[in-house]
């Protein structure tokens, strides 16, 4: 399962037993954007709507600026870039307002729809298309490309790609969290430059 939502959530969960998706997928640090209609128990007005766009604390920082969309006097929808937990519920209680109902209607470019509670669907051909392309990265363009390189260049790339390891073994010593974030990767570089694949 992919997107977490507590008990007193409901909405949109994917499920894939694609471990790489899975990853990229969990990285809350990606930005991908998860929006959510929101009830909310009292009328909120022009300042809640600029205060939450803007960031409240939570959790001991502030939370990144977001999209949020008048419904109703009580209900609203909400984009958000981040993950943090029960980031939407700690938000409406710092300005003083309970959510009654929260529900998760789309995940990045996959839409709830009208698909009801405790039904499931398969992606269609569309829509994974979509959401693989949003992950493609750097290292994506480099293996498209990889029959086209010469001798010279696969060694250049191959050492690029030790010294990003070498970095990332340096960042986790001092539990620094920003890191080049390539292992999953790794194993498929090793097997195109015939090298043992870095794990870290």
């Amino acid at each position: 399962p992919i997107g977490r939502l507590d008990r007193n959530s409901e909405g949109l969960i994917l499920l894939t037993n694609d471990g790489s998706i899975v990853n990229k997928l969990l990285r809350a640090e990606n930005g991908h954007e998860k929006e959510y209609l929101v009830t909310v128990n009292r009328p909120y007005d022009r300042e809640f709507i600029i205060s939450m766009e803007s960031g409240v604390p939570v959790l001991g920082q502030l939370t990144l600026p977001c999209k949020l969309k008048p419904s109703g006097d009580r209900t609203f929808k909400i984009i958000l870039h981040q993950g943090l937990n029960r980031q939407i519920r700690r938000m409406c209680e710092y300005l003083g307002y309970k959510v009654t109902r929260l529900k998760r209607i789309r995940f990045m470019n996959i839409m709830l729809g009208d698909l009801e509670t405790g039904k499931w669907r398969y992606l269609t051909s569309d829509e994974k298309k979509e959401l693989l392309k949003k992950f493609k990265t750097v290292i994506d363009d480099v293996m498209d490309h990889y029959e086209e390189y010469t001798v010279e260049e696969k060694a250049q790339i191959k050492e690029i790609f030790q010294k990003v390891a070498e970095l990332n073994t340096i960042l986790d010593k001092y539990d620094i969290e920003a890191k080049f974030d390539w292992n999953e990767y790794f194993t498929l570089l090793g097997q195109c430059f015939d090298s043992t694949p870095y794990i870290f």
